[in-house]
């Protein structure tokens, strides 16, 4: 089964962030949430997944821009 889109948008803020852990430590998150999100065990609030968007847009935004 592949990936569902949350845990692929963890995954792309993830790399966009600089790891896993820089992700947790903007978003003011625990890093096992991170990995548990990024291996499909849960899924982020839909607060928590809207904050993980806006920073793909951001980081997306300011490496092209």
């Amino acid at each position: 089964m592949s990936p569902s889109v949350h845990s692929r948008a963890v995954q792309r803020a993830a790399q966009l962030a600089g790891g896993r852990q820089a992700l947790a430590d903007r978003l003011d998150l625990k890093r096992p949430d991170i990995d548990a999100w990024i291996a499909g065990q849960g899924r982020p609030t839909m607060p928590v997944l809207l904050r993980i968007v806006d920073l793909i847009l951001d980081l997306s935004y300011a490496t092209r821009g």
